[in-house]
């Protein structure tokens, strides 16, 4: 199991990867893809078994690059719950990422 820095780490990678997804694509094209295309694709294919609520939180903080309080405003949640959430997403990737 992973341990909950490298998840934290490793989600930090997705996001900066989601927000600068353009520039990757087209590196992809002229160099070859980078590494964390893999570690994209296990985050993704983990969180499409989240519950519905878990998936929409992974695609606004990380797909979206919201903040955790951005995206409690723009769903209408208090910051608070949306930090449960979050706490969650990271439980529930923790048990599904393997390596």
């Amino acid at each position: 199991m992973e341990s909950m820095d490298t998840i934290r780490k490793e989600l930090k990678e997705v996001r900066y990867y989601y927000a600068n997804r353009e520039m990757f694509d087209q590196a992809a094209k002229d160099v070859g893809e980078n590494e964390i295309i893999k570690t994209v694709n296990r985050y993704n294919a983990a969180v499409q078994k989240a519950p519905v609520k878990l998936y929409a939180l992974y695609i606004g903080l990380y797909v979206g690059n919201r903040t955790q309080e951005a995206l409690a405003q723009d769903m209408n949640f208090s910051p608070d719950y949306i930090y449960r959430q979050h706490r969650k997403l990271l439980r529930f990737l923790q048990g599904e990422i393997k390596r």
